[in-house]
């Protein structure tokens, strides 16, 4: 049994390079850039990482995740 916002898209489960992959996608506000968003996101992404098990990764992805 799972529970959803029913504004919320279809399952973000998927595999990408034979890898389990959870996808978190979000819109910006008018006039905002990604990159400004992943920057604000960095720090608490970095104690998150930090905290995962082995194996387990976050990446940016996207357009910002592209440029890198």
């Amino acid at each position: 049994m799972s529970a959803r916002r029913s504004d919320a898209p279809s399952s973000a489960w998927r595999r990408r390079e034979r890898l389990a992959t959870i996808t978190v996608q979000a819109d910006i506000a008018k006039g905002v850039q990604a990159a400004t968003v992943v920057g604000e996101l960095d720090p608490p992404l970095q104690e998150l990482r930090a905290s995962l098990p082995p194996g387990y990764r976050i990446e940016v992805g996207g357009t910002v995740g592209e440029s890198a």
